[in-house]
């Protein structure tokens, strides 16, 4: 819900309750079309990226339920398929988790 009120300086100013969302743009390099296909039938993904430093050290962020928009121009080539797509995440069901972050490590646990 978007809100208003007037500064006294006569600017008025919009707010809207705290919300986040994860977006981004990826680079996609595959051998087939199940992305395109996921995009163009307007399915969602579950979209996972990250970093390995050992098998005992790793950092994966997880994104369940991302939509990406309908790629624009085909494309071919002996090397496989690559595309830009600029991804959105979509709201989750209730209690269900809308971005996962993954540390594996050797720490036992953190305090605060």
């Amino acid at each position: 819900m978007v809100s208003g009120r007037i500064r006294p300086a006569g600017v008025r100013c919009r707010s809207s309750a705290p919300t986040s969302a994860p977006t981004g743009t990826i680079t996609a390099r595959f051998a087939d079309t199940t992305l395109m296909d996921a995009a163009s039938a307007g399915d969602p993904v579950d979209l996972s990226f990250g970093y390995t430093l050992s098998p005992a050290q790793s950092l994966l962020f997880r994104v369940p339920g991302v939509y990406l928009p309908v790629s624009k121009h085909p494309v071919s080539g002996p090397g496989g398929i690559e595309l830009k797509y600029a991804f959105q995440a979509a709201k989750p069901a209730s209690g269900a988790p809308f971005f996962q972050v993954i540390l594996n490590n050797d720490v036992q646990g953190y305090s605060a």
